[in-house]
């Protein structure tokens, strides 16, 4: 299994094609495959040839973790708060625009060419906010060969601060809920305001638990994440 993994990584390090890494062995695409599967291993004679051409050694094939490229850890953190902010700022823009949407067709029947177009630019501003942070975020970890190891303060802190980060994202959701049901009880007649207010407190307090969970799952997830 160690040495799938190895021979996997420093394919992949070296861009090699599968092609032309048959041809340099003399073996077989479905022999390569069938390592990449970890179905099988190569006889001796062609692990010494594979540990000649990526310059290591047999030992370091089968008994050591060999990385495409060790990621500095802090543009790890950078990278995933700033993808966890855009996918928390994606969804708020989402519902942010929906509120003003109602409001707007509700309230003023004249501006709906413009609510219109305020709901359309604002659900596909969020998309694409999800779409190419994530892609972006993908082909990093790709790239990069990830160990992260948090210390135990480290993973505490984390869940800690998603806990509050979850609580306040349940009470900025429950405050947007009981100001719209205030509203709609007392002032029936501009009750679609509160709606675009409890749509844009729903999504903030949404994109905040997303944030933090996110975050959260950085320190606490299994390693087999950060290992692409």
């Amino acid at each position: 299994m160690q040495f799938r993994n190895n021979f996997i990584n420093l394919c992949k390090k070296e861009d090699v094609i599968l092609d032309d890494l048959a041809i340099i062995l003399n073996v077989s695409k479905e022999d390569i495959l069938s390592w990449e599967e970890g179905e099988e291993i190569p006889s001796i004679h062609t692990m010494q040839e594979i540990a000649r051409l990526f310059n290591v050694t047999v030992d370091d094939l089968v008994n050591v973790t060999i990385p495409i490229k060790s990621a500095d850890i802090s543009i790890v953190k950078r990278k995933t708060k700033v993808f966890s902010t855009l996918l928390g700022t994606a969804v708020f823009t989402i519902f942010l625009s929906i509120g003003i949407f109602l409001t707007l067709t509700r309230r003023l029947p004249n501006y709906n060419g413009i609510a219109t177009i305020i709901l359309i630019s604002g659900i596909l501003i969020g998309i694409f906010s999800i779409i190419i942070p994530t892609l972006n975020f993908e082909s990093y970890c790709k790239k990069n060969y990830i160990i992260f190891k948090p210390t135990k303060e480290e993973v505490k802190i984390s869940k800690d601060t998603f806990i509050i980060k979850l609580l306040i994202g349940i009470i900025t959701i429950t405050i947007g809920i009981i100001q719209f049901i205030i509203i709609f009880i007392n002032f029936n007649n501009i009750y679609t305001y509160s709606l675009a207010i409890m749509l844009a407190m729903i999504g903030l307090g949404i994109g905040i638990i997303i944030e933090g969970g996110i975050m959260m799952s950085m320190y606490t997830a299994p390693d087999e994440v950060f290992k692409i």
